[in-house]
């Protein structure tokens, strides 16, 4: 450990603990309370956990994301797929707008590290009109 040792509230997010071991090239963080007295110890590996998860836990959590109102055509036809963190989405939709959903859904989870989407999609309810960006 380093002198003196680098430390951090009991109240900080993971995200900070990870900002403070990085900025100050620490391996581990002694955690504090507003008094300063030991809470314990957090390590890079603790921090990385919380966003490690199995495949079954993955796909667990993507399909749980499908929200209930989007209408799908049969919600067992969306099939979902994880392979090493990657998830792979696959079926129809009703909609254009809600296979972009389940991707979206997907992406933003946890422990996901690629979404493949071969969905497809009855109606095309997503406009896609010309634009053009004139930057001065």
């Amino acid at each position: 450990m380093t002198t003196p040792a680098v430390t951090i509230s009991a109240s900080a997010s993971t995200v900070r603990a990870a900002r403070v071991m990085d900025e100050s090239g620490v391996k581990r963080l002694v955690v504090v309370d507003a008094e300063d007295r030991l809470q314990g110890i957090v390590s890079r590996r603790d921090l990385l956990r919380m966003y490690l998860r199995d495949d079954d836990e993955i796909r667990r959590r993507v399909v749980e994301g499908i929200p209930p109102h989007a209408r799908w055509n049969d919600r067992d036809g969306i099939i979902v797929e994880v392979r090493d963190g990657i998830v792979t989405l696959s079926g129809y939709t009703d909609r254009r707008s809600e296979a972009a959903a389940a991707v979206h859904t997907a992406e933003r989870l946890d422990g996901v590290i690629d979404v493949q989407g071969a969905l497809g999609w009855r109606k095309d309810d997503v406009l896609e009109l010309p634009f053009t960006w004139d930057r001065p």
